[in-house]
């Protein structure tokens, strides 16, 4: 098992108990400019895989397909510590991988599942009764149900729980062996 990976395991149960965590995923456009925003993390692989539910249609999904590299940031307030997972993040599509995606949209709640079949993101507001309140398991993902993959290459842990703050880095290219650095 890795270190890290146990580690921010048990970050997330201390902050979020039995909810879905928060990451805040970074992206950059065609132009070079970053964009970030908070992303509810669906599943954590024993690899390390970062697994999150989007909607083919966003920005963020172009942007990935234009350059792959991210990186995502879990802060946990309770523990005092925040974990940046930089790396690659590949989009998972209609047809692809269709067994892990119904996997993912049978987890969803109804209401975000329901999110899937409102009007496109980013455009003019329609009324409210387009936005559908809940979807059940048993309706098929639609093609806009996408699911991002996280695969990290470098991870960075700062805990602010102890004077001085404690960091720990890891990389996939030294075997996940970490070093500790000045925070």
């Amino acid at each position: 098992m890795l270190q890290w990976l146990d580690e921010l395991r048990r970050a997330i149960a201390e902050e979020y108990a039995d909810r879905s965590p928060v990451i805040t995923l970074a992206t950059v456009d065609r132009a070079g400019a970053p964009h970030a925003r908070c992303v509810n993390c669906r599943r954590i692989d024993d690899e390390g895989r970062i697994f999150m539910a989007t909607d083919a249609r966003t920005e963020k999904n172009a942007q990935i397909r234009g350059d792959h590299r991210t990186e995502g940031v879990f802060w946990m307030p309770k523990p005092r510590v925040q974990f940046r997972l930089s790396g690659d993040t590949k989009v998972v599509a209609f047809p692809e991988e269709e067994t892990l995606r119904k996997e993912i949209w049978r987890e969803l709640s109804d209401e975000a599942r329901s999110t899937y079949f409102w009007p496109t993101p980013g455009i003019a507001g329609g009324t409210d009764d387009a936005f559908a309140q809940a979807v059940a398991a048993d309706v098929p993902p639609p093609r806009t149900f996408e699911v991002l993959i996280l695969e990290p290459r470098h991870v960075d842990r700062l805990a602010l729980d102890a004077h001085p703050y404690r960091r720990r880095v890891w990389r996939a290219d030294a075997k996940w062996s970490g070093v500790d650095v000045n925070p």
